[in-house]
């Protein structure tokens, strides 16, 4: 009965690791195809802009929203949804101890 505890116990870790990576591996990903998205539509768009709207916003105010707007997405974003994913992948690795 013992040997059946700790077994189980053990392979509730394994999961715990694999889900841990996978959820690591899978924000990764996906942070990395919606950063290059969003900044090639954040840049299409700036291109098609008509050449007014350049001569009426300065230069630095353009360029500080579209990094700000970049950093966001590569810092808040995955913080937020590695969160949510790993807490995710734990409830779904407590579910077979259950």
């Amino acid at each position: 009965m013992e040997f059946y505890i700790v077994f189980k116990f053990n392979t509730y870790l394994i999961r715990i690791a694999l889900c841990s990576y996978g959820a690591s591996l899978a924000i990764a990903v996906a942070t990395i195809h919606a950063s290059l998205r969003i900044s090639h539509e954040l840049y299409s768009n700036l291109l098609h802009l008509p050449t007014e709207f350049f001569d009426i916003t300065p230069t630095g105010r353009i360029l500080d929203r579209c990094t700000s707007d970049v950093q966001t997405l590569d810092t808040i974003m995955p913080l937020n949804t590695r969160i949510f994913m790993s807490t995710m992948f734990q409830v779904h690795a407590l579910d077979y101890l259950v």
